[in-house]
């Protein structure tokens, strides 16, 4: 029965979904206990951490032997990206303001990858050699991108983002600061400079200051909680991997019981409701972000998800087998691309996107919607 499968592939999305916040959000969690910069988190979290979904449900799908769903996932991910998501953020939150580092780094890169898949996709398939090649240029834009940690750090302030997005702890808990601990002692003074803006249970036990007396029990209660904490997060990343399996199996299922149910192609499934259902996490740190004054990381959310969903997700699908892309995909890559062109219009000169720019590209993503069931 169709509602069957259509329950399938939206209760994969809802499981995919909330997989890969838990997985990510316990990921990220670890590695601020192992004493992982803010900077280094946060920037990873904005370049990969919201492609999670696509990566899963595109090696599920080229599993099930359908890599038309992996390209409809991917590109028509990629196009709502831009087009519905950003533009709803805007929106929502008001002109968004775009750096020109931006505008000359990841927007531009992010219509070269676009531009290089499209490149690729001329014989109908993305190769081994081919996804390999995507898979080295994401290595590249990763060491470029922190290569360029001392402007970012004055564009994106990560350490208040994981805070008031992602509720962060701001209490230094690490196992660095764990040894320097041991090694040095502490003082009141010490202890006072760790706790900031958001209490945490851990400094409500000790209060500001650690007496004299109590130094050798906070170090110990210290690591204790690092080691309970790192607990917690290791298990939430087991569930998280384990609905992540569930939740892409099902959406691949459901998607193609659909798209046969309809006598559609799987790619329809995937450019449509596979791509905006997984495109979910984007939407939800675009809107968090814009309500609470992350404007470059709204932005930065958006292309960096572009350019790992071509570069990593594609790349990866290619190592398991060749990706093989359909005539009636060739709409939808120009679409993604012209999306890019619109979005690098919008933010050049006044390096703003406002929103009457964001209805414009809302208005491009029904275009994109009325060409695909056009048949363009």
């Amino acid at each position: 029965m169709v509602l069957v499968e259509i329950a399938s592939l939206l209760f994969g999305l809802v499981v995919l979904i909330k997989g890969s916040d838990i997985f990510v959000e316990a990921a990220a969690r670890i590695a601020k206990l192992m004493g992982i910069s803010p900077f280094v988190i946060g920037l990873t979290l904005v370049a990969i951490g919201t492609s999670m979904p696509e990566l899963i449900t595109s090696i599920f799908a080229m599993f099930a032997n359908s890599p038309e769903l992996v390209v409809g996932n991917i590109v028509g991910s990629n196009i709502s990206n831009i087009a519905l998501i950003l533009s709803i953020g805007i929106l929502v939150g008001g002109t968004l303001t775009a750096s020109k580092k931006i505008f000359e780094t990841d927007l531009f890169i992010t219509l070269l990858v676009a531009l290089l898949f499209f490149f690729f996709s001329f014989d109908w398939q993305i190769s081994l050699l081919e996804g390999i090649f995507m898979l080295f240029l994401f290595a590249a834009y990763l060491a470029y991108t922190f290569g360029l940690k001392p402007e970012l750090k004055e564009m994106f302030d990560f350490s208040r983002y994981l805070r008031n997005v992602h509720h962060f702890s701001s209490i230094v808990l690490n196992l660095k600061l764990y040894k320097e601990l041991v090694k040095q002692g502490i003082s009141p003074a010490t202890y006072a400079s760790l706790i900031k803006e958001i209490p945490d249970p851990f400094e409500e036990e000790f209060g500001k200051r650690v007496e004299k007396e109590d130094r050798a029990k906070f170090i110990q209660e210290f690591r204790d909680e690092i080691i309970k904490r790192l607990a917690k997060n290791i298990f939430l990343v087991l569930i998280g991997t384990i609905a992540l399996l569930i939740g892409g199996q099902l959406t691949v299922e459901g998607a193609m019981g659909v798209a046969k149910y309809f006598n559609v192609g799987a790619g329809l499934i995937g450019f449509t409701i596979v791509a905006v259902g997984t495109s979910l996490p984007e939407f939800s740190v675009t809107i968090m972000a814009a309500r609470k004054g992350f404007q470059g990381i709204v932005l930065g959310n958006i292309l960096g998800s572009n350019i790992a969903n071509i570069l990593l997700v594609i790349g990866i699908s290619a190592l398991i087998a060749p990706v093989y892309l359909l005539p009636s995909s060739t709409f939808p890559i120009i679409a993604m691309i012209i999306a890019t062109i619109l979005l690098m219009v919008s933010v050049y000169g006044d390096w703003q996107i406002k929103r009457h720019e964001a209805v414009m590209l809302l208005l491009f993503y029904l275009f994109f919607l009325y060409g695909l069931f056009a048949g363009f």
